[in-house]
């Protein structure tokens, strides 16, 4: 995941409530497009109240945060661990 904020506790992993923060910001921004809409969310800065964490997104990051929502709801925007996770693979 791409995320960039300023103090770190866990870089890789941003609440649920941030990313609800993100997908809620593109309806309010404006746009012609969602992929416009999206890609202005992406410049904005978004701050974890509780933490006082900020985290700024990649374009492709909240889109396929977007994606995943409006597919099967709050359950597909956690990431998915790869099925042969501590499995010995050949390269």
């Amino acid at each position: 995941m791409n995320c960039q904020h300023k103090k770190s506790a866990t870089p890789n992993k941003p609440p649920i409530e941030i990313r609800l923060q993100v997908l809620g910001a593109i309806n309010a921004v404006e746009g012609r497009t969602i992929r416009e809409r999206v890609k202005r969310v992406s410049e904005r800065v978004f701050t974890d109240f509780n933490t006082q964490l900020q985290y700024r997104f990649t374009w492709r990051t909240i889109s396929t945060w977007l994606y995943r929502y409006k597919k099967n709801g709050l359950t597909t925007m956690e990431n998915k661990t790869r099925a042969d996770k501590h499995e010995h693979r050949k390269v």
